[in-house]
């Protein structure tokens, strides 16, 4: 969603930018303005107009950008504050207001100054951030209102009656080199702290190559291998962080980008990215693929919808009638006695090709593919998997 619109310039050429932007319009904004550096002088400032204090101003891309997404995050009342305590404060360069969206928690906004009651709840909560009912239930709101109103020491802002809040201290987690974690999509595979000489930044997989190099020159590293990496966030289990750390400790961030790819693809939220996840490592053991195989785990992740797969089915009863379900939906309860789901099941793992994991999830190919094909292969074993009934 759009948050600053930016008329920029560089040697006469002008081009209107909507942040925050995808990888691909910060490109062609760079490509087109010939900018060297990310930095881009702003000619106007479209929107919003508490931030005209740009205008006339050199500003860095990379921080707009991330100011933006950070904007993105907030509520009406949330950008309202943001937008009053930067018409009332020394909040001039792109770092400072970067650090003010880490620090609302500062200010109390009252746009209604007939409410006391509210205007007692809006302080307690924008200075405590979270409370517990029982304990707000005993706070003479009112009087915390009138009290606040009285000190005479609120600012006159365009967004309403602004309050410094008095104890809480002005936090700066941005210091101007690597960007503080922050996950803006909801599709992140995987979040990546880098580190060198103390600096540090966050590479979210999947990612564009241009946002890797970005992020390593922030911290004034010229190459991945000059930095220590830690995993800051996995969206898949343990088994998946250990996978993608061993990738990542030999640099290998081709490999997990493609991947993470893969999976962002077939659903770019935490659950679909979780499901899937957990679905590749069914796959694998289905097709007999170790993590050590690399090329062959991205293969399966960028075909992962060519497999079907029902997860922790545990055995041919439960599977034969999961399937029967799948065919005529509640009319099977009455012809439960007639039929021998075993049978049914085991008929059809044989028919399909199907088999079950070691977690009891089946797994099977869908009509007219081949795992050889996939894996890019003539033959591919099947990693000592059975079609047999087991119990789980």
């Amino acid at each position: 969603m759009k948050q600053i619109e930016l008329v920029l310039q560089n040697d006469g050429v002008k081009r209107n930018v909507i942040f925050p932007c995808a990888e691909s319009e910060y490109q062609t904004t760079c490509k087109e303005l010939e900018l060297k550096d990310n930095y881009a002088f702003v000619r106007d400032v479209v929107e919003p107009k508490a931030l005209a204090l740009k205008k006339d101003t050199f500003v860095n891309l990379d921080e707009i950008n991330y100011l933006a997404k950070r904007m993105d995050s907030f509520d009406q009342k949330e950008l309202f504050s943001f937008f009053a305590a930067v018409e009332a404060g020394d909040y001039v360069s792109t770092k400072d207001l970067i650090n003010l969206t880490f620090n609302l928690n500062c200010y109390t906004l009252i746009r209604d100054v007939s409410n006391l009651k509210n205007i007692g709840y809006n302080r307690v909560l924008s200075s405590r951030g979270c409370i517990g009912v029982d304990e707000l239930e005993k706070m003479d709101l009112e009087k915390i209102g009138r009290e606040l109103l009285s000190t005479g020491k609120g600012i006159p802002t365009n967004y309403g009656l602004l309050f410094r809040n008095e104890g809480v201290v002005f936090e700066a987690v941005y210091k101007g080199k690597g960007f503080p974690s922050y996950y803006y999509t909801g599709g992140e595979v995987l979040g990546v702290e880098i580190e060198k000489d103390g600096g540090k930044d966050y590479i979210y997989f999947p990612c564009e190559k241009t946002e890797i190099e970005r992020a390593l020159k922030r911290i004034g590293a010229g190459d991945i291998s000059e930095c220590s990496k830690n995993i800051d966030y996995c969206g898949g289990d343990e088994e998946w962080e250990e996978y993608c750390n061993d990738l990542l400790q030999k640099n290998d961030l081709e490999s997990v980008n493609a991947i993470s790819s893969a999976i962002n693809r077939l659903g770019a939220n935490l659950d679909a990215i979780s499901e899937n996840l957990y679905k590749l490592s069914a796959v694998m053991e289905f097709a007999g693929v170790t993590s050590a195989e690399t090329e062959k785990v991205i293969r399966l992740a960028q075909s992962l919808d060519e497999f079907e797969y029902y997860r922790e089915i545990g055995n041919d009863y439960n599977l034969g009638t999961k399937l029967i379900e799948n065919e005529i939906g509640s009319a099977a309860e009455k012809i439960d006695d007639y039929i021998d789901y075993e049978k049914y099941a085991q008929d059809f793992l044989e028919e399909n090709g199907g088999a079950y994991t070691k977690y009891g999830d089946v797994v099977y190919l869908r009509e007219d593919q081949s795992l050889s094909e996939i894996l890019g292969e003539n033959e591919i074993k099947m990693g000592g998997m059975c079609n047999l009934n087991r119990t789980i």
